[in-house]
């Protein structure tokens, strides 16, 4: 049996896309993205 739901927020979410393409040469394509949202400021490499 599931909790009783509580309130919630977004921390983070996390996308990854893989597209396959094919070649002429008979070979294949693999593009890959991956995107990070955070829903708060933070600080990486001394960037914020």
């Amino acid at each position: 049996m599931l909790s009783t739901p509580a309130p919630r927020n977004p921390l983070h979410t996390r996308e990854i896309t893989f597209q396959g393409y094919a070649r002429e040469d008979g070979l294949w394509d693999i593009e890959a993205h991956l995107r990070d949202f955070k829903f708060h400021p933070f600080t990486t490499g001394g960037k914020t």
